[in-house]
């Protein structure tokens, strides 16, 4: 009974950031971010950590897509690793290619070989939207066209 209720509950939430996802494809913020809240809420609340740390990701783009100022601490403080999700590391990466374009920071070697590395996990019905997601945030940041094919 307490398993199905928090598997009911991880649902809920994953449920909310997909909510959340479709408004920020269509540019609507403030109910991504509003969705966001409720996800990151419920996930507080189980103490998911991978549904917290998606919350607080979607978050912090949500603030950079409105014009919000972010810190770079606040970004790499949220950064899933290798070994996290896909889903994540392409929210996270995402979340750093547009910061890197509003500061005019250039990607290192090591970031773009990880975001290439990652895009090779995404040739999937099931995650091609993350793939172009990821390519059209980075692609404004590669300046060699030879990385860029």
């Amino acid at each position: 009974e307490v398993r199905k209720e928090i598997r009911d509950q991880i649902g809920v939430s994953d449920s909310y950031y997909k909510l959340a996802e479709i408004h920020a494809m269509l540019g609507n913020w403030e109910e991504s971010e509003s969705a966001t809240i409720i996800a990151l809420k419920g996930a507080t609340k189980l103490g998911n950590e991978e549904l917290i740390l998606e919350g607080r990701i979607r978050k912090q783009l949500n603030r950079l897509s409105t014009g919000a100022e972010i810190e770079a601490e606040d970004i790499e403080n949220l950064n899933p690793g290798i070994e996290g999700k896909p889903e994540d590391r392409v929210l996270w990466f995402t979340l750093y290619c547009r910061f890197s374009q509003t500061k005019e920071i250039e990607l290192s070697p090591q970031t773009l070989k990880e975001i290439l590395d990652l895009s090779e996990l995404l040739y999937s019905l099931t995650t091609s939207f993350k793939l172009c997601l990821l390519v059209a945030s980075v692609a404004p940041l590669i300046s060699d066209l030879n990385t860029a094919k």
